[in-house]
């Protein structure tokens, strides 16, 4: 998205611990900063899916559905952030009945590819955190 993702709940989170450096293992070992935010009250967003019909087709579906935020994560290396991650529940919810439930967890990932701080890119992924980011390469500099 060219003028960004905002960053959905960050607006109403707290901090709920400081910046602390954690190390990842990968190929080799990456050192990155990591600060997390948590809503004070429960947030729920609409937030963009994206699915392949079967699996190596191009054909991609894309459906907003609704979305608890559970915490967010800010990702940095050299002083620059570069990458959040925020952590939600889908929720589904039958305004008739008034009855909420809560489905599965994913990760939603927002990336600065450019270093504008934009936060121009999004992908999904499983909701375990933490997980190891793509590294910009602006970042590395």
């Amino acid at each position: 998205m060219e003028g960004g993702w905002e960053i959905p709940g960050l607006g109403q989170s707290k901090l709920v611990y400081p910046r602390k450096l954690v190390e990842f293992y990968s190929e080799k070992p990456v050192h990155l900063y990591l600060t997390g935010f948590k809503p004070e009250q429960e947030v729920i967003v609409s937030v963009p899916l994206y699915y392949r019909l079967r699996e190596n087709d191009a054909a991609l579906v894309i459906r907003q559905e609704q979305a608890s935020i559970i915490s967010i994560v800010k990702y940095e290396l050299n002083k620059k952030d570069f990458c959040y991650e925020v952590q939600v529940y889908l929720v589904s919810y039958n305004k008739e009945t008034g009855v909420k439930g809560y489905g599965g967890q994913l990760g939603l990932r927002y990336y600065d590819e450019d270093g504008d701080g934009k936060f121009e890119s999004y992908d999904m992924g499983s909701g375990n955190p933490p997980f190891i980011p793509k590294i910009p390469e602006w970042v590395q500099r």
